[in-house]
């Protein structure tokens, strides 16, 4: 998807961004049309489902509406595109944004220049930490923007990707560089690697492309 959406659908996703990926359909703003909310689905940015909300003397069902990870990296790849400033709404998802800046400055110990500054201390990550791949000439961060790229398409229910898939994609990057790279994307937590859970579930090609860790055979990725 190349062209920009309009910029209250923007304002949208961002509201949903700034509260956790997820918010009742009642309390979400701004208020969009039905038609509006079908082609953002359509598009694979957001989803609709009905769930138990408590309320009063009972429970009642409402409708949720949640960012999909195709929602999460079109944000992410489009941060900078216009959102309706004139509506109420922008207002308050700045203020939101704004709240979750500053618990991830204190939990990550960052300073607000490091972040805004025109030109800040250590803003160019030297090559140590940001390592380039002497065979492909790849740095962990363009890996990491490759598998994020590739396990937006390839996500199963449940939200893990086969390890064997991701390297069908990845097939330009040796194997010994993508299996350093993501062991050092599951050490930042960007990533986790698991097994499965029942043994038929793995295939032969499941079982060549697997990454052994701690003595055990890994098969699937998930992001953190």
């Amino acid at each position: 998807m190349s062209e920009l959406l309009p910029a209250l659908k923007m304002l949208y996703l961002w509201n949903l961004a700034v509260t956790d990926g997820s918010e009742w359909l009642k309390d979400l703003k701004p208020a969009l049309a039905l038609k509006d909310r079908k082609m953002l689905a359509g598009l694979g940015l957001i989803e609709e489902g009905k769930e138990p909300r408590p309320g009063g003397k009972r429970t009642v069902r409402a409708v949720r509406v949640s960012l999909t990870d195709k929602g999460w990296l079109y944000i992410q790849e489009h941060s900078e595109a216009r959102v309706n400033a004139r509506s109420y709404t922008a207002g308050e998802v700045l203020q939101k944004l704004l709240a979750r800046l500053s618990r991830y400055m204190a939990v990550n110990d960052v300073h607000l220049a490091e972040i805004l500054a025109a030109n800040p201390a250590g803003a160019e990550k030297s090559a140590s930490e940001n390592p380039v791949s002497p065979v492909t000439g790849t740095s962990l961060e363009e890996v990491r923007r490759r598998i994020l790229r590739h396990w937006v398409e390839l996500a199963e229910p449940g939200g893990s990707v086969r390890l064997a898939a991701l390297r069908a994609r990845l097939t330009d990057l040796k194997r010994e560089v993508l299996d350093q790279a993501l062991l050092a994307l599951a050490g930042d937590r960007f990533l986790s690697l698991y097994p499965f859970d029942d043994p038929l579930a793995v295939t032969v090609e499941d079982a060549r492309s697997s990454l052994t860790v701690a003595g055990r055979a890994m098969h699937l990725v998930v992001l953190q």
